[in-house]
């Protein structure tokens, strides 16, 4: 889904006024996510939050592009004028981290110019490091 560049501008700048691990929903007016109506987001609280940098990432959900999902911000880093920066979703290549692949994975080619395939691909998956680590305490016979 295509956002216009108003409601861009005005999501990037709410997330610019959401500290590291807080959600939106805490900011200041008019710092506050709301509906084209003006009224409050009827989402979960852990909706429209910025991560934290010392804590491991929570789940990765399908359809992770906007910044209105589950824990899906960038935590950011508050700069001079108070406000934090990178106020966006994680990357591609941030979730594809995030799981525990190595920095050099590399895409499948069929998969390299469709966005919202890999965001939800990788939305679906059992994160390697978890995987590893169950399969290491699997009794043997």
């Amino acid at each position: 889904m295509k956002l216009d560049s108003d409601i861009f501008k005005r999501y990037t700048d709410i997330m610019k006024h959401t500290p590291t691990g807080c959600s939106a929903f805490l900011n200041p007016e008019p710092w506050k996510p709301v509906n084209k109506n003006g009224l409050d987001f009827e989402f979960y609280r852990s909706s429209w939050r910025r991560a934290k940098w010392d804590e491991p990432c929570g789940s990765i959900l399908m359809k992770s592009a906007g910044m209105g999902g589950m824990i899906s911000c960038h935590p950011g880093v508050l700069q001079k004028d108070g406000t934090y920066n990178n106020a966006r979703a994680y990357t591609i290549k941030e979730l594809l981290l995030l799981t525990g692949l190595p920095d050099n994975y590399r895409i499948p080619a069929f998969a390299l110019n469709n966005d919202e395939l890999i965001r939800d691909v990788i939305g679906e998956c059992v994160c390697p490091g978890i995987e590893y680590k169950i399969m290491q305490n699997i009794p043997r016979k």
